[in-house]
């Protein structure tokens, strides 16, 4: 192995070509890897079984959650092009505060060619701190006006799984755009239930008081789930109106995490 490579990596790495068990401090000796140690990791990791891939991957995300100093975006960066559904939705997942521009055009193919719906649903989910940068005029044009269209072509494509239409819809809210605000009230009035409740909260992301009537009438609702959505996007959306509806639930809801919300 390199001489140029720690001796904690070089442990670490040959844990992982062992298929040993990962320990904390083991996978933290991973944290911001660089060549050529980044590329003897992906050469040991690719050489494991699904099952372990998995398990490593999602113990990094434990890591990285629980220690900010941890950080194995370069690592997942190159697992959202795994063989398994599972990695790459990991990975995706694991990549979720980071804002570097580059990472819009890897989620965008994600979205748009992925064969798994939840991997599609999750690039969508991380599509949406973007879609509120290109809002606040934080991104580049080019890099904005990318997001947008992708998200809008995406709400149009009904070849898409509910779940990957719900996460779309979520993270286009932000949006300000009359075809934003017209998907949201589609799904609102749809047949289907989920879609339903994802308008709820694509209504608290929009920053659209407009929507606080409908919001203010499902915290009557006799589903919880549409209570439970409903209390979050009036949250968000920060209006005194609601307070009385929303102190009336805090203290008399039968569903505790309604009452929460």
């Amino acid at each position: 192995m390199d001489s140029s490579i720690s001796e904690s990596a070089r442990r670490a790495i040959d844990t992982i070509s062992n298929g040993e068990e990962v320990q904390t401090i083991t996978l933290s000796a991973l944290s911001n890897l660089k060549r050529p140690e980044l590329s003897l990791f992906m050469k040991a990791f690719l050489a494991q079984n699904d099952e372990y891939r998995i398990h490593v991957i999602n113990r990094m995300i434990e890591i990285a959650e629980d220690t900010i100093e941890y950080n194995f975006d370069n690592i997942f960066r190159l697992c959202l092009k795994d063989t398994h559904e599972d990695v790459r939705y990991g990975a995706v997942e694991g990549l979720w505060e980071n804002e570097e521009t580059s990472l819009i055009d890897p989620l965008i193919d994600i979205l748009e060619n992925d064969e798994s719906a939840k991997v599609q649903a999750a690039a969508a989910t991380a599509l949406g701190k973007f879609a509120v940068m290109a809002e606040l005029e934080q991104l580049h044009p080019e890099s904005a006006e990318k997001v947008i269209d992708t998200l809008l072509s995406a709400i149009d494509n009904r070849d898409n799984a509910t779940d990957v239409t719900k996460r779309v819809l979520e993270s286009a809210a932000s949006i300000s755009l009359p075809d934003v605000h017209e998907a949201i009230n589609n799904a609102y009035y749809s047949s289907n239930p989920d879609l339903k409740i994802s308008a709820l909260f694509a209504m608290g992301k929009s920053f659209d008081s407009s929507w606080l009537p409908i919001l203010i009438q499902e915290l009557e609702n006799d589903d919880a789930a549409f209570r439970f959505e409903a209390a979050g996007a009036c949250g968000e959306l920060e209006s005194p109106e609601a307070v009385p509806a929303l102190v009336t639930l805090a203290e008399n809801d039968e569903d505790i995490e309604v009452r929460c919300a």
